[in-house]
């Protein structure tokens, strides 16, 4: 079977790569949009990537669930997704299921250079971390608070560039705060309801340029539209917590970890090999990323494990298996 690097290949016949970095691929295609492949590509304690077998496909079941929550309410960026994608692409690539389950095509939009990370709670290493006086995603939390407190609603911004002036990107974009919040608000009222929560979601967000005619006699004028892009509550973007492990954790104290485990559990592999031992392995060095390409090739064990924690906790948010939700909602056969 095709794997998806010889995919990969093919479609760069017909359209540019023009961003490959973190778990996505993505390919510009012909009118304003953008072919978007989750890729297995992971990133351990800086090193990588490492490839996870079949996490994509998982991630990117993750992201078209949460816009069937939440898409009649707030602007997306999703225009095909599963089965759908077959009618952008050449015929070589039609009835792709590695396309089909990983793939979905977005309308090119002009990206804001800061991202916002919308905090509800802390806990777990994050709370660790706290309580050793490090800066939380770059800010500082107020101080003294126990394991499991609410934060109240704000977004800690965090820049995706380094040459961006971040206090006037702050004020230029001061629109996104509120509407990442309503959009947090209103997934979080779906996963309680599942007996989850959130405890933090990063968002991506960027403006598509619209025309309208405001007085209907064609006097278009451009309209620009935030959208929350590049995947939303997703493992690799969004910790949650079960409500019932919350609830222990103010009794007792004692913190279970999130609930969607993926990281953690490749982060767990990866001490175990002392991937975080800057004195031992640096990721800047490019000689001990060569060994730990080499060295260290990412257990089968730890791949299952990432994979079935995913695939349970999709069931638990959804209802569904992931199997079901492709094959229900996305079409794919």
């Amino acid at each position: 079977m095709q794997g998806y690097a010889e995919i990969r290949a093919g479609l760069r016949q017909y359209f540019p790569l023009i961003h490959r970095e973190g778990v996505r691929d993505v390919y510009r295609l012909p009118g304003k949009k953008l072919l978007v492949v989750v890729t297995d590509r992971q990133y351990i304690h800086g090193f990588g990537p490492f490839e996870v077998d079949g996490y994509g496909a998982l991630i990117n079941a993750f992201n078209v669930l949460a816009w069937t929550v939440v898409g009649a309410r707030f602007q997306e960026d999703i225009l095909f997704k599963g089965r759908e994608i077959d009618e952008m692409l050449p015929e070589e690539f039609r009835n792709n299921r590695i396309l089909q389950m990983r793939g979905t095509i977005v309308e090119e939009l002009e990206m804001i250079p800061i991202r916002s990370v919308v905090r509800h709670l802390i806990f777990g290493d994050e709370y660790s971390a706290y309580r050793c006086g490090q800066l939380i995603g770059g800010n500082e939390l107020p101080r003294k608070m126990r394991e499991g407190t609410i934060i109240p609603d704000g977004p800690i911004w965090m820049t995706n560039d380094r040459t961006v002036d971040f206090r006037q990107a702050i004020i230029q974009y001061l629109e996104v705060p509120d509407a990442s919040i309503k959009l947090f608000n209103a997934f979080q009222v779906f996963a309680n309801k599942k007996g989850v929560m959130v405890a933090d979601a990063q968002f991506n967000c960027g403006y598509t340029n619209e025309s309208i005619d405001p007085v209907g006699q064609d006097t278009y004028h451009p309209h620009r539209v935030l959208v929350h892009a590049g995947g939303i509550f997703t493992p690799d973007s969004t910790s949650y917590i079960s409500c019932n492990d919350y609830l222990d954790m103010l009794i007792t104290r004692n913190s279970q970890g999130s609930i969607s485990k993926g990281q953690a559990i490749l982060e767990k592999w990866g001490a175990e090999w002392g991937l975080n031992d800057r004195e031992y392995l640096n990721p800047e060095n490019e000689e001990d990323r060569a060994i730990v390409r080499a060295k260290m090739p990412l257990s089968q064990d730890a791949i299952g494990e990432v994979n079935d924690s995913a695939r349970k906790f999709f069931s638990m948010l959804s209802g569904m298996t992931v199997l079901a939700f492709q094959r229900d909602v996305l079409g794919i056969e």
